[in-house]
């Protein structure tokens, strides 16, 4: 039989170390951040930064701890957490609440 060439032969490790280089740190930043705010302002791109155009945190300690996920239009998901914005309650209230509603009223 004859012998089979290994295909792993030609990958013996190297010394990376030696053939990367950073670049050391600068200390000066050369963007000029007023500038990229004002040309992200004129074309209605959003900040990423902490706290900037970001929805309110919605986290409570409720013991609410079952999920239900249901398809529905972007109005009715938009009215939902504006009524729980509004009234400054979790989801899972608003939620119960509208079940109460409809109950009551024979649904």
């Amino acid at each position: 039989m004859t012998e089979r060439n290994n295909p792993f032969a030609d990958l013996a490790p190297t010394n990376l170390a030696d053939e990367f280089k950073p670049k050391p740190p600068t200390r000066e930043s050369t963007v000029d951040r007023k500038a990229i705010d004002q040309i992200a302002a004129e074309h209605d791109f959003p900040s990423r930064r902490p706290g900037q155009g970001r929805a309110p945190k919605r986290r409570n300690a409720t013991g609410r701890n079952q999920q239900i996920n249901i398809k529905t239009t972007a109005e009715a998901i938009a009215l939902f957490y504006a009524l729980a914005d509004r009234k400054g309650v979790p989801l899972g209230k608003v939620f119960e609440d509208g079940l109460a509603a409809l109950e009551r009223e024979g649904y």
